[in-house]
């Protein structure tokens, strides 16, 4: 229950839950936020990019999203990379599997030797509380590679 109080009246205020468009929207906006600052980073700003991306990951991911980073992190600074990616499609959202595809261009230097490459990613998610951190309230719960020709 939600209460305004003001000075002249105090009123319950009412909810109207929201439509699938909207819960839609907000799924892809999470997940083009997450992908964006976890992907894009260079050697200097990998362990920050990765400590911020980790906000959108749920406490029973944690673990593993951290461990799997270390080597990149690693990588990264020991070959100066920089990495930089870029929506190449719409973002797929399955609402009822709560599984969101994204497919993105991928631009990395290293060592000063610059490259592309696509990236796909499968990223599952669950709700859960909405936070100051997260106001979404939409956290990954394991995130895959995947190929266009997976679809």
């Amino acid at each position: 229950i939600l209460v305004a109080v003001g000075e002249n009246e105090t009123k319950v205020m009412t909810f109207t839950p929201p439509k699938p468009e909207l819960l839609r929207s907000e799924l892809e906006r999470m997940v083009k936020n997450y992908t964006e600052i976890h992907y894009n980073w260079d050697f200097n700003t990998v362990e920050k990019a990765h400590a911020e991306a980790s906000k959108y990951v749920s406490e029973k991911f944690k673990k593993a999203f951290i461990s799997s980073n270390l080597e990149q992190v690693k990588l990264a600074k020991e070959r100066k990379v920089v990495q930089k990616v870029y929506l190449s499609k719409p973002i797929e959202v399955d609402t009822d599997k709560l599984i969101a595809k994204i497919f993105l261009d991928r631009i990395f230097s290293v060592e000063g030797l610059k490259a592309t490459s696509p990236l796909g990613l499968e990223i599952s998610f669950e709700y859960g509380p909405r936070i100051e951190s997260n106001p979404e309230g939409i956290y990954v719960t394991s995130e895959k590679l995947v190929t266009e020709m997976e679809k």
